[in-house]
């Protein structure tokens, strides 16, 4: 049988969760299919590994504002690779995707939200609620989205399907990794490490984790944060940083290539966000076998069960943050068997292979 060409369609393959969701389902599809990814801007830092992995991947350099020939371009690329199906992720290529997809002749149309901030603007809501009825299917990734997508954006409940994301294992990391990483940070030998990697944007609250590990210090228990990720919130953590004299305790690493090479020195993986889906940086620490520290918002309740592989905290709460990192920080057993249970976890749920068969699902209803 003939593959059929799958198409994901993306702002960008820039390092995000999102992009690396979509990066994830290009390359792990099954003999079936043939994918392909589209930017609708730039290409982004992912698409080398996926050009190396004979992935083609188209840029069309999108300008900033209205761009009204994007869709007819867009349907071009469909139409010129024979697309048999659509897959669009988030709100602006939803739009763009959607209209090539009609004006190609696409089956199959599927969009996947990836958790919002609500509330939208009533031009986008109108607009979404036109499209969610011209596209196929719908995927939400988490419960908590699906119900914003329901009562909020009044998206069609019939058309809407769960599916949890889902990483690949993190790779091993080689002892000369690992002593290299921790060379570059300043580690001491026996220092344990609370890794977060997140965007430095409102959303991830992280002004909450540098107050949390000025509590940590206070109480006189060792333990280095790095937060590798970059983003518009960088100088207001750089100052939060210096004023509380915790130059030597918090390091922002930026947007890191090498990020997944972080879990290999990493102690516990915490998060300070205020709203979330399911964050793919806890199940990549969950593959690592890393304890996970995180506000339960969102699905993250139902990856980290609070006892048993992690602590769940309340949003916005500094303390609470503080006293579970520093728990952990000073009990190295607790961590080996919280890790232990979150890798299980990860195993029978959010595998990057559970994933793909949920999705590929869907792809088949359309060929």
């Amino acid at each position: 049988m003939e593959q059929v060409v799958v198409a994901q369609v993306v702002h960008s393959l820039e390092v995000g969760g999102m992009e690396r969701v979509a990066s994830h389902l290009a390359m792990n599809m099954s003999a079936a299919y043939r994918p392909i990814v589209v930017c609708l801007t730039v290409k982004g830092d992912f698409a080398p590994m996926l050009e190396e992995a004979g992935i083609e991947v188209v840029a069309l350099d999108k300008q900033p504002g209205r761009d009204l020939t994007l869709p007819r371009r867009l349907a071009r690329v469909f139409a010129d690779r024979h697309v048999g199906i659509v897959h669009v992720h988030n709100s602006g290529p939803m739009f763009t995707g959607t209209c090539a997809g009609k004006l190609a002749g696409v089956k199959g149309i599927v969009v996947t939200d990836h958790s919002r901030k609500f509330p939208e603007r009533r031009s986008v809501v109108i607009t979404e609620y036109v499209l969610s009825r011209l596209v196929n299917a719908i995927v939400s990734v988490s419960d908590d989205n699906k119900r914003d997508l329901i009562e909020k954006m009044l998206w069609p409940a019939r058309k809407i399907t769960v599916i949890a994301n889902g990483v690949a294992p993190v790779p091993e990391v080689t002892a000369a990794k690992r002593a290299e990483l921790r060379e570059e940070f300043g580690l001491r030998e026996d220092e344990p490490v609370v890794l977060t990697v997140a965007r430095l944007e409102p959303q991830k609250n992280l002004a909450v984790l540098v107050e949390a590990a000025r509590r940590v210090r206070d109480r006189g228990v060792a333990g280095r944060f790095i937060v590798a990720g970059e983003g518009s919130e960088r100088p207001k953590l750089e100052k939060l940083i210096a004023e509380y004299d915790l130059a030597d305790r918090v390091t922002l690493a930026g947007w890191r290539l090498d990020s997944l090479s972080l879990y290999g020195i990493a102690s516990v993986m915490a998060l300070s966000s205020d709203w979330e889906g399911l964050p793919m940086s806890i199940l990549e620490a969950m593959s690592a076998g890393l304890p996970v520290v995180s506000p339960g918002v969102g699905d993250v309740p139902k990856a980290v069960v609070n006892g048993e592989n992690g602590f769940l905290i309340p949003p916005q709460n500094p303390d609470e943050l503080a006293e579970a990192l520093a728990g952990l920080l000073t009990d190295a057993n607790q961590r080996a068997a919280f890790g232990e249970a979150g890798r299980s976890v990860w195993a029978a749920r959010y595998s990057v292979g559970h994933m793909m068969g949920e999705y590929e699902a869907i792809y088949e209803r359309f060929h």
